[in-house]
């Protein structure tokens, strides 16, 4: 009889807390509205210093941009005959408001522009196919990664990569 009571407080116990856990624990809030249009991923590694010098030289336009594309591998790649590196390039000039304008420059933001491979046999789920692609910008003072943040866009012409690359923008520029 005791060890079945026993048994039974230690269930209602672990059921308790795994209940409690569940309602207690929030999703993080977004920092920036542009964040809700789609799903964004961010992290912060560098120091609040080096941020804001990072900032800064973005704004002096000490900093240099490198662009990479990733086409899809299983499916026939479209989003490459629309989306090209100089226009992605322009875009985060436009949304930085300055041109870059020292080689070397201090700090770097590197660019992956990711096709959705939605034939890629590891992909499982209908919600993993339903975004176009993503872009990954990093943010890097002296070859140091600073932040990284990873936006999904929809339009597989990618007429929408503009305004995620202006969100990164303004994400680095928030910290």
């Amino acid at each position: 009889m005791k060890l079945g009571a026993l048994f039974l407080a230690a269930l209602l116990l672990f059921l308790g807390y795994g209940v409690y856990s569940q309602l207690s624990t929030k999703p993080a809030p977004k920092r920036l509205a542009c964040h809700e249009k789609t799903t964004t991923f961010e992290r912060t590694y560098g120091t609040p210093q080096a941020i804001k010098t990072a900032q800064h030289l973005l704004r002096e336009g000490a900093y240099s941009i490198a662009i990479k594309t990733q086409p899809s591998v299983y499916m026939p790649s479209q989003l490459f005959t629309w989306v090209k590196a100089p226009v992605l390039t322009q875009a985060f000039v436009s949304a930085i408001g300055t041109a870059p304008s020292v080689q070397p420059a201090r700090v770097g933001i590197d660019c992956l522009i990711y096709e959705n491979d939605k034939e890629d046999p590891g992909k499982k789920s209908p919600k993993s196919k339903r975004y176009a692609g993503y872009v990954v910008a990093s943010l890097l003072l002296d070859n140091t990664l600073l932040y990284k943040i990873q936006i999904d866009f929809m339009d597989p012409k990618g007429n929408d990569i503009a305004e995620r690359v202006a969100c990164a923008v303004a994400s680095i520029m928030s910290l």
